[in-house]
C-alpha cells in the first residue's frame, strides 16, 4: 500500500485493533502526507492492547517520508485494554525520514511511536533519520517513542 500527498484528519477507529486513519497488515509507504487529530479506541480483548491513533501497522515494512503526525490519540478501550502509539503502532520494520511526530498521546506507552516485534522478539529494525519526535505524551511509558523490548 502506498499513500502519497494525502491528509487524514478527524478520523476515528473504534472497537478494533486501532489505526485511526490506516490499518494494514502489509508493507506500507507514506510520503508527503499529514495525519492530524485522528483517534483509535482499542477494542481488543487482550491485556496488551493495540492503538495507533493515525496508523496501526502489522507485518512487513513501514516507510514514512516527509510526513507530519500531530494531535493523534490512542485511547484505552472500555474493556480496560491499554492503547499504545499515539501516532503510530508498528509491529514490523520501521523507517522514518524527515518525519515530524508532535502533540500525540497514548494512554499506555509510546506517546508518538510504539514499535514492537511481538512479545518474544527484540527490536532491531527501527531506523529514524532527520526527524523530530517532540511534545508527545504517554500515560505510562515512553512519551516520545517506545521500543517495547530493547534489542
Amino acid at each position: 500500500l502506498t499513500v502519497q500527498g494525502s491528509t487524514f484528519a478527524g478520523t476515528i477507529s473504534y472497537g478494533g485493533y486501532g489505526g485511526g486513519a490506516i490499518y494494514t497488515g502489509a508493507d506500507l509507504t507514506v510520503e508527503n502526507s499529514t495525519f492530524f487529530d485522528n483517534i483509535a479506541i482499542d477494542g481488543t480483548n487482550t491485556s496488551v492492547g493495540h492503538g495507533g491513533g493515525a496508523i496501526f501497522f502489522k507485518g512487513g515494512d513501514l516507510s514514512v517520508i516527509n510526513t507530519t503526525f500531530a494531535e493523534n490519540q490512542a485511547l484505552n478501550g472500555p474493556n480496560g485494554t491499554a492503547a499504545s502509539g499515539g501516532a503510530i503502532f508498528a509491529d514490523g520494520g520501521v523507517y522514518l525520514n524527515n518525519v515530524m511526530i508532535t502533540g500525540n498521546q497514548s494512554q499506555f506507552q509510546g506517546g508518538g511511536l510504539f514499535a514492537t516485534n511481538g512479545p518474544a522478539e527484540a527490536r532491531d529494525d527501527v531506523a529514524i533519520f532527520n526527524s523530530i519526535i517532540l511534545g508527545n505524551n504517554a500515560g505510562v511509558i515512553g512519551p516520545g517513542a517506545n521500543d517495547e523490548l530493547d534489542g
